[in-house]
């Protein structure tokens, strides 16, 4: 087996030039996206919908994060997009890649500085 030689400026996919081949994900597959995102955070928290503190503060999160990560979040969902998967399958890629190390790291924060925790 040969073995790859990488140099330090090795990249499997450069974000910054990348081109984009085929349809570009639609605002509404995005908005889709986010809000199964959304969902999916409040299902693994068993948050309800009438908790509407933690609800805001959820969505909060959620924007707040993708917005600091768009390249990653883009990546993602263009790629969902570009082999037609279903926007729920996007958002759980999304979710595991993006989302769910912040949680886990909210949720040991008290909610009144922040976090996640309301104990």
């Amino acid at each position: 087996m040969k073995h790859l030689e990488l140099f330090e400026g090795f990249k499997l996919v450069d974000l910054n030039n990348a081109k984009w081949y085929g349809s570009a994900p639609d605002d509404k597959y995005i908005k889709q996206v986010h809000s199964k995102c959304l969902d999916i955070m409040m299902d693994e928290l068993q948050v309800s919908e009438k908790s509407f503190d933690m609800v805001d503060r959820l969505m909060d999160i959620c924007k707040k994060t993708l917005n600091e990560r768009d390249q990653e979040f883009d990546a993602i969902v263009h790629n969902s997009k570009q082999r037609n998967m279903r926007p729920q399958f996007a958002a759980e890629s999304v979710y595991h890649t993006i989302l769910q190390g912040k949680i886990n790291a909210l949720l040991e924060r008290p909610f009144m500085m922040g976090g996640l925790k309301t104990d």
